[in-house]
């Protein structure tokens, strides 16, 4: 009689644990569900909102702020600082890179288009010798337009994670409806124009520019 006990007892004992096990495979499964679920929609939240100022508020801000590139050389050279407060901005305290919507031209002389991290290289003064990148993407590592822009704010998203996002969502807004058409094939030689951010530490700091407008111009 004992013995039948003890038996029940184990099976009973095995029983609950499969029963145990499956019910916390299930519960596991629905949090990454739910966790998937919750990440697409804040990306197709964030794709949304970089759409919408698009039109009404980038673009028209870029427009109006854009300082030719030349001009910006100028004056940061002249004093980094003074010139920086007068054509940049920066939400930051002290320390971090300044931000400028530029207004740019010239030669392209390099072409990295086999990445997706796609770049051009432009000889913007004319000495043959380039002194600015252009990002192409579709994969955009910089961080300048969403940081120009001072209507989209840190203190307006959740987290970093969701202001990382906004980032990112500007960036492929632009390769979605500005970079993506552009030429990759037999482009070095032509000439480009358009508008972009760019964001510098220095006067002598590398010009990578984000482009919200993009095309060739004629020699």
């Amino acid at each position: 009689m004992n013995s039948r006990k003890a038996s029940f007892g184990l099976v009973l004992l095995i029983v609950s644990g499969v029963a145990g096990c499956k019910l916390v495979k299930i519960a596991d499964e629905k949090a990454s569900s739910s966790s998937g679920t919750m990440f697409a929609d804040n990306t197709a939240r964030l794709d949304s909102q970089a759409a919408a100022m698009w039109q009404p508020k980038v673009l028209p801000y870029m427009r109006e702020k854009a300082v030719d590139l030349s001009a910006l050389r100028s004056a940061l050279s002249a004093g980094f600082e003074a010139g920086a407060k007068k054509f940049g901005y920066r939400a930051a305290a002290n320390g971090a890179p300044w931000n400028f919507a530029v207004r740019f031209s010239g030669k392209i002389v390099e072409a990295d288009t086999r990445s997706r991290a796609a770049t051009i290289s432009i000889d913007t003064d004319g000495d043959g010798k380039a002194d600015a990148t252009v990002a192409l993407g579709p994969v955009i590592l910089s961080t300048s337009l969403r940081d120009v822009l001072p209507f989209v704010r840190f203190g307006d998203y959740k987290n970093q994670i969701a202001f990382a996002g906004i980032s990112k969502a500007l960036n492929s807004y632009a390769y979605d409806h500005v970079l993506k058409e552009f030429p990759r094939q037999s482009i070095v030689g032509r000439q480009v124009e358009g508008i972009g951010a760019t964001s510098l530490s220095s006067a002598g700091s590398t010009v990578t520019i984000v482009p919200v407008e993009l095309k060739e111009r004629s020699p």
